[in-house]
């Protein structure tokens, strides 16, 4: 048979996964992940990275959490006066606002998670935690700080 599209492919996995689901335990979580990700890619304000994360923070792996830090530091230094809106316009307030408090719940959930970091999702989200005007948790820094330490310790 032919190529079946994405969807399809997703969907006779969704099926299989249902059927069996002690044969590969995480896998299912894996795929949301992965989903969760791509829609953090095609987001294009900050206003609507925020709220996507702190909507769905608790389903975040580290890679979502370095790639929406990420993304919002991108998209904040592109708009050189700070964070648009949907709209496109300067970011009021309550736009501010919300990108601060989705960097505080992604940093919140990077330290209930630290111990599944690894050393790329580490050195991301330590870059965008710098790229960001905002001042990180000390306690995240730490965390981040030790776990990079684990890991090169790991190669010795």
């Amino acid at each position: 048979g032919g190529r079946l599209g994405r969807s399809a492919e997703r969907r006779k996995f969704d099926r299989r996964s249902d059927a069996q689901p002690s044969r590969q335990p995480g896998l299912r979580e894996a795929v949301d992940c992965f989903d969760l990700n791509n829609v953090l890619m095609k987001l294009d304000t900050a206003q609507k990275i925020a709220r996507f994360s702190i909507e769905n923070v608790g389903r975040f792996d580290s890679v979502n959490i370095s790639t929406a830090c990420s993304r919002l530091a991108k998209l904040m230094l592109r708009d050189t006066f700070g964070p648009r809106d949907d709209s496109g316009s300067p970011a009021s307030r309550s736009s501010r606002d919300e990108v601060a408090e989705a960097i505080s719940a992604l940093s919140m959930r990077a330290m209930n998670i630290i111990s599944t970091f690894q050393g790329r999702a580490v050195a991301s989200l330590l870059s965008a935690l710098s790229a960001l005007k905002e001042q990180p948790e000390p306690q995240l820094v730490a965390a981040l700080s030790r776990r990079a330490i684990e890991l090169a310790g790991a190669f010795s």
